[in-house]
């Protein structure tokens, strides 16, 4: 038993422990580009500027931050819901003097389910302990016992080797060309402001996940949390253009009458109930050569939709 033991404590010594502090210490070398624009967009919130942009991946992709006239941070996050969007508003603001205003935007699906919360939010480890324990905490579909996800949540924060196998073996197959991959992301982001397209492609008519919904219905817990941004903007006199980014034109033609009418409806009652809160955009389609894959604008449409964008803001910022 004594030896078993022992040869377990050289395991942990030889391999495990070092494992881990090359995980903890060196992600830059072994994670994809999602996590480093995570990195930079929470890196960001310590930069002040004249305007924020907060929302998911289909913001940062379809609005060019560096594009607009006015300075513009990009905060937006791949697989980011309102409730990382909440904490990540409120470390902005503990680092500067609030915006002139925000545009915030989330895909209509990321408030109604938070897909990337272990794989993105907990893995990618941003979010304070407590932050992320309130989350999880706030969510009654835990398939596990709270108990169980908490100590789950920790092993990620401890960087247990299992949940990286995946970013480790694909380190390991070619550990120079995903440095230098993670580097140039890293770079670009900081020239372009936030700004990073999620697929090259030209053409896609491929249907988002909304176009699988029969109806729309935001979940209790981002709804919430959308609720916590809003009242923050309140309190803080910050005046937030809502975007939903378009779809193309084969998921929009997917829409059920329902869906399109209740999200409609949602958005409609948080402009009635805060102040501050202006839908810029709703559900609308844009023309398939605008889109990369599914879900995100290319080049071609990120340039058309920013600049409409821009003429949207400018027209509302001269009535004001």
């Amino acid at each position: 038993m004594k030896k078993l033991l022992l040869k377990l404590l050289l395991i942990m010594l030889i391999i495990i422990l070092p494992l881990q502090g090359f995980l903890y210490f060196a992600p830059m070398w072994y994670q994809n580009t999602d996590y480093v624009m995570w990195k930079a967009a929470w890196e960001m919130c310590e930069t002040s500027s004249d305007v924020l942009i907060i929302g998911d991946s289909r913001a940062k992709a379809g609005i060019k931050s560096n594009s607009l006239s006015q300075p513009t941070v990009s905060i937006t996050v791949g697989g980011g819901t309102p409730a990382e969007g909440y904490y990540m508003l409120k470390r902005y603001l503990e680092y500067n003097e609030p915006p002139e205003y925000i545009i915030l935007s989330y895909a209509p699906f990321d408030l109604a389910e938070h897909g990337w919360l272990w794989y993105r939010t907990v893995k990618y480890g941003f979010l304070s302990l407590h932050e992320q324990a309130e989350i999880i905490r706030a969510y009654p579909h835990s398939k596990t016992s709270l108990v169980k996800d908490y100590a789950k949540l920790l092993l990620y924060r401890v960087k247990y080797p299992k949940y990286y196998m995946a970013e480790l073996k694909q380190f390991l197959v070619s550990p120079k060309e995903n440095i230098e991959k993670n580097k140039a992301t890293c770079a670009r982001l900081s020239l372009f402001s936030g700004y990073h397209w999620f697929a090259l492609g030209e053409y896609s008519d491929k249907l988002n996940v909304e176009a699988g919904y029969q109806d729309f219905k935001a979940t209790m817990v981002l709804d919430d949390y959308l609720n916590r941004i809003l009242e923050l903007c309140e309190e803080e006199n910050i005046q937030v253009y809502y975007v939903t980014m378009p779809m193309n034109e084969a998921s929009y033609s997917a829409l059920t009458e329902d869906y399109q009418a209740h999200y409609t409806e949602y958005m409609m009652s948080l402009e009635d109930r805060y102040s501050h809160f202006t839908l810029l955009y709703g559900i609308t389609e844009s023309p398939n050569n605008w889109f990369s894959d599914a879900s995100h604008f290319n080049d071609q449409g990120a340039k058309a939709f920013t600049q409409d964008l821009q003429v949207q803001l400018d027209s509302l910022l001269e009535e004001q």
